[in-house]
């Protein structure tokens, strides 16, 4: 248990708390993307790309467990 729940806080509650809460701390959005746009470009895609990664890594997770599961 404890490990799925370890497995949803890092791979998507993180992330999305990344990509809502963070750009908050400098300004609007539109004015980070406006006066910065590389800055604001990234507040976007780390956490997206964090959010994939996750993604994937659960998918992975999930075949190994079938695999071990059904496979035994």
């Amino acid at each position: 248990m404890l490990n799925g729940l370890s497995i949803l806080v890092f791979n998507w509650l993180l992330p999305l708390i990344i990509l809502i809460g963070f750009p908050k701390l400098f300004g609007p959005l539109s004015t980070v993307t406006l006066f910065a746009p590389g800055i604001g470009h990234l507040l976007f895609l780390i956490p997206l790309l964090l959010l994939i990664l996750g993604v994937v890594k659960l998918g992975k997770i999930a075949l190994t467990l079938k695999k071990n599961t059904f496979g035994a």
